[in-house]
């Protein structure tokens, strides 16, 4: 009864590592377990989005380091890891995946003089000069203003006469403009 009851409780953790996506307890309570299909399960988790490369390469390396665990100190595990040792090119198939993904996210030009792919160094960016409003278009010039037969010399300058006008004298100190007498 114990040995079960301890079944039950490994199971319900598995589930519960499962569903918080914590895939590394995952796969070691599957593991403990030696159930194949949770193996499987774990590792098709992997898959998701939510899931980071980073994780699936701890997942992968987990894998690799139980199965080396197993040839040297562990047989008991030995044909059980056989069994599921295919899911470690599975987790190195879902990480080059998502490497040639983001690879392929990055920019990349073809210079002309090695022909070869370089990423693009970001360029400094100038102060951005403010914009002006489009030039405005010159007004037409009527063909009747324009004469053709415009003189060569330029014409004689033309005074100005200005008409100087006198201003009334200032008041006398005495006089009051306003009506109002300074004391």
């Amino acid at each position: 009864m114990f040995r079960s009851l301890r079944g039950l409780l490994h199971r319900y953790f598995l589930q519960l590592m499962t569903e918080a996506s914590c895939l590394e307890w995952a796969l070691v309570l599957a593991i403990i377990l030696r159930d194949a299909m949770a193996v499987l399960r774990t590792t098709n988790a992997a898959r998701s989005a939510d899931v980071t490369a980073e994780a699936v390469r701890r997942l992968r390396k987990a894998l690799q380091d139980v199965c080396a665990w197993t040839d040297c100190e562990c047989l008991g595990y030995k044909s059980f890891m056989l069994a599921i040792s295919n899911q470690i090119p599975f987790l190195t198939s879902i990480i080059n995946t998502r490497e040639r993904r983001l690879s392929m996210a990055k920019p990349r030009v073809r210079t002309s003089s090695t022909s070869s792919l370089t990423t693009p160094e970001p360029k400094p960016q100038a102060p951005q000069e403010p914009k002006l409003p489009p030039p405005q278009k010159a007004q037409e010039v009527s063909k009747q203003s324009v004469r053709k037969d415009s003189p060569k010399a330029a014409p004689a300058p033309v005074e100005n006469k200005v008409q100087i006008t006198q201003l009334p004298p200032p008041p006398r100190q005495d006089e009051t403009a306003t009506g109002c007498a300074l004391m």
